[in-house]
């Protein structure tokens, strides 16, 4: 293959990603309660199960998504599709926090939040930028 060429097919990729799917940038926002959640984690799972899950960090209300390569390397960025996502807050998902995560501690927020198929969150990412935001309500059985 010729220089160019090579350079052209290589950007190609990595504008669409692998399989025809492109990437495209996934942050947004999560509050419970009217208020950021301050610190948890946020799982994009794909309702086509050939394309990778991704995942983020909640801090302080924001999060921004990644998911793992060819090579379990970091890819800033997610395919695009259809997601269902769940979210999980617990004490030991705080920055600095220096308690024994082996002891089991209550969920953050309610538990209905950390299933794929209880949670009732979805979201649909498309080419470009994508700013998804959540709202998380507090469960009316507690």
């Amino acid at each position: 293959m010729t220089r160019p060429f090579s350079l052209w097919l290589l950007g190609c990729l990595i504008l669409t990603g692998c399989g025809g799917h492109p990437v495209a940038k996934v942050t947004g926002t999560v509050t419970y309660q009217n208020q950021p959640l301050e610190f948890g984690k946020i799982h994009f799972v794909p309702v086509d199960s050939s394309l990778p899950p991704a995942q983020g960090t909640i801090e302080k209300g924001e999060y921004t998504l990644e998911m793992r390569g060819d090579r379990q390397a970091p890819v800033s960025g997610i395919y695009t599709g259809e997601y269902r996502v769940w979210i999980a807050c617990y004490p030991y998902h705080k920055p600095g926090w220096s308690g024994n995560s082996m002891i089991p501690h209550p969920p953050l927020i309610p538990k209905k939040y950390e299933s794929v198929h209880e949670s009732g969150l979805t979201a649909t990412v498309v080419r470009g930028k994508n700013q998804i935001d959540f709202t998380l309500e507090k469960d009316s059985s507690r």
